[in-house]
């Protein structure tokens, strides 16, 4: 009786060594990415160069949860500007992430209808990954859309996390006509499933000294 016990307690082991291998090759790559600690902590906003001091990046309440929002595009000048969010993470060249953005919005905010809402593009690497696009807003109108897609990495090394905001129809006033958001910014290592072999062996650990006491 003590074999079959000590082939269990080696089987569920080793089961739960798998389990905690699997949980920790899926650490999050993105810090703060849900904005949480109310800030940009682990982020930068750099503002393109036709930028005025109306366009700042920062965290806001928005729909139940704080979200990065920016006034993209409000320019005295009426110069088309914009900014960047971006975040440095470390890739393996071969390896899959599944890259997500659980919330990006675009809001009228100035209770009338707007000309053209602007753009939120998504990079990885230098690579563009998803486009939103919003053209004309009715009054105070929110258009919402979200991300989620593997990712393989060509190259070992720092990779740019990137959200570009730009709006080609500029304000010509300091009160923002649009706010830009964005939320549920992830980046995981994807990791496959225990080979249907190695579960096999597990079981008939368990199952052969049963089966030759019959």
């Amino acid at each position: 009786m003590k074999l079959p016990l000590m082939r269990v307690c080696f089987a569920a082991a080793f089961l739960v060594g798998v389990a905690g291998a699997r949980t920790a090759a899926a650490q999050e790559l993105i810090i703060n990415g849900g904005f949480d600690s109310g800030d940009l902590t682990g982020w930068a906003f750099t503002p393109t160069a036709a930028a005025e001091p109306t366009i700042a990046g920062g965290v806001s309440a928005f729909m139940g949860s704080n979200a990065f929002r920016v006034n993209a595009g409000s320019n005295l000048s009426g110069v088309e500007a914009g900014g960047t969010l971006s975040q440095t993470i470390a890739l393996v060249a071969g390896q899959s992430y599944q890259v997500s953005a659980g919330k990006l919005a675009i809001a009228s905010v100035n209770g009338s209808p707007n000309a053209d809402g602007g753009t939120i593009t998504l990079s990885l690497g230098g690579a563009l990954l998803h486009t939103f696009d919003v053209g004309l807003l009715a009054a105070d109108e929110v258009q919402t859309d979200s991300y989620s897609a593997p990712f393989l990495a060509l190259a070992t090394g720092p990779a740019e996390f990137e959200l570009l905001f730009t709006r080609p129809f500029p304000n010509f006033a300091v009160t923002p006509a649009v706010y830009h958001y964005a939320d549920g910014l992830s980046v995981t290592r994807l990791v496959p499933e225990p080979a249907a072999a190695a579960l096999a062996g597990i079981v008939g650990i368990i199952w052969l000294p049963t089966r030759r006491r019959a």
